[in-house]
């Protein structure tokens, strides 16, 4: 029995918090390759088609993780199970890591280019992909929220638009319903300790996290491979609320499995 943790720095400025509506696009594309509906299901690796340098790694491909993130060299349950390992660690980056849940959805059949209950991959063009998470409840089979997010990347070596990063978090309808779960959104190196370039966006219960990123978007840039904060106008609204998330670290527990 082992109790799953993730540890995120807090050194985020506030300056990261803007307010920019709803999803990057409406077309999610396909489901991940090999998906079906899961709890804590990886699939992977999915190949890039550009190369990404992720905390002085160079990574083309990533694992899509039904739990609200992707990772590098290996799925995040494989991280799990072995953290320490520090040749295998596993770089995060985390729009809304919590435990997501899509078995026995009443939403339906996972369709591609439809939409639903599930996690979708869709290659816009050479420099650009977009993970969508539609729609997930959470552990265990808990349908009375619902969580709706995309991760956008963007090829470093090409022109990217002034109003987007080389990374991009766009929230749905986000919503915790009765779930008690914490969530964790920000960026993780993989390592057991908090180095340098990780940062957290948000850490709290999915109730609390969830009505700061609804209809809500972030964007960061990736210097030498270490993520730094994008957006530089602040919602005013925001700064209270993120200032209580920055008082502690990160933390992301999730239940213990026999």
């Amino acid at each position: 029995m082992h109790l799953n943790k993730l540890i995120f720095a807090t050194a985020l400025s506030l300056s990261a918090i803007g307010a920019h509506a709803a999803l990057y696009t409406s077309n999610f594309g396909a489901r991940a390759p090999g998906y079906t509906p899961n709890d804590d299901g990886s699939f992977g690796a999915v190949a890039l088609p550009f190369s990404l340098n992720f905390f002085g790694q160079t990574y083309n491909s990533l694992y899509i993780n039904n739990n609200g993130n992707v990772s590098f060299n290996r799925s995040t349950s494989a991280y799990l199970s072995n953290p320490l390992n520090s040749q295998t660690a596993a770089p995060m980056i985390a729009p809304f890591w919590t435990d997501l849940d899509s078995r026995a959805d009443p939403l339906g059949t996972i369709a591609a280019g439809t939409g639903g209950s599930g996690v979708y991959f869709r290659q816009i063009t050479p420099s650009q992909v977009v993970v969508t998470w539609d729609r997930l409840g959470y552990y265990s089979s808990n349908y009375s929220g619902r969580a709706q997010f995309q991760l956008v990347l963007n090829d470093p070596a090409s022109t990217i638009a002034a109003t987007e990063g080389v990374i991009g978090f766009y929230y749905g309808n986000v919503t915790a319903g009765t779930d008690t779960h914490s969530v964790s959104v920000g960026f993780g190196d993989g390592r057991s300790t908090v180095n340098a370039g990780e940062l957290s966006l948000y850490s709290g219960s999915s109730s609390f996290v969830a009505a700061q990123v609804m209809n809500q978007s972030f964007r960061y840039n990736l210097d030498g491979g270490i993520p730094s904060v994008l957006n530089t106008v602040p919602e005013p609204a925001s700064l209270a609320l993120s200032a209580g998330a920055l008082l502690a670290l990160s933390q992301l527990r999730r239940r213990q499995r026999a």
